[in-house]
């Protein structure tokens, strides 16, 4: 009988140690990619500079794009919507990779 170490299997299945539990619920990071905040850095660019903060094995976060969050003039704006689905924050101005780390850490 052949038996692979548990290590890699961890690593290429994060989530096989909850086999046979619920499914966690995730923390969903919302980018405003409206014109106005695309044009101060926001948008694609913030976007991809989240993505590249999360570790790829991280399920808990999920990224994604998302229209006006209604304060254009103080953008870019990003809503974090809590792991229990009706907590939302959101944040103006955040425009770089310290801003976003800083958001990843109350995330």
């Amino acid at each position: 009988m052949f038996l692979l170490p548990l290590l890699p299997l961890l690593l290429l299945f994060p989530s096989a140690s909850s086999f046979g539990t619920s499914p966690q619920k995730k923390c969903i990071i919302k980018i405003c990619h409206n014109k106005d905040c695309c044009k101060k850095g926001g948008g694609d660019k913030l976007l991809s500079t989240f993505r590249d903060l999360v570790p790829f094995h991280n399920t808990q976060l999920d990224i994604q794009s998302t229209g006006c969050l209604s304060q254009c003039g103080k953008g870019p704006n990003i809503c974090v919507v809590g792991k229990n689905g009706g907590d939302e924050k959101i944040y103006y101005n955040v425009k770089d990779a310290l801003d976003a780390s800083a958001v990843l850490d109350v995330a």
